[in-house]
């Protein structure tokens, strides 16, 4: 292991001990001395790339119109979480989960 990553393993021991260590009341502090911004600006940005990976491929592989793609990509969507609703709240309600 290089000198530069062991620097950087001893200078995120201190915030790591302090969560492990810390009480329950304490982890909303911590989460907010850093922020998140970027993961979610990450999570956002990848989003929209499946997204248009979603639209291009019903063009492409399902031979959707283009002016119809989005609509039809909007209904799936819809239709998948609809379905992985029911299907979670039946797999509860059996007590399969």
């Amino acid at each position: 292991m290089s000198a530069t990553r062991r620097a950087v393993r001893m200078d995120l021991m201190p915030r790591i001990i302090r969560i492990v260590f810390s009480p329950q009341d304490e982890w909303r502090q911590i989460a907010r001395e850093r922020g998140h911004a970027a993961l979610l600006y990450t999570f956002v940005l990848s989003l929209l790339h499946v997204f248009y990976l979603y639209y291009l491929g019903a063009q492409q592989l399902l031979g959707v119109p283009e002016n119809d793609a989005a609509q039809f990509v909007a209904i799936a969507l819809v239709l998948a979480i609809f379905a992985s609703t029911l299907g979670g709240g039946a797999a509860g309600a059996l007590g399969l989960l």
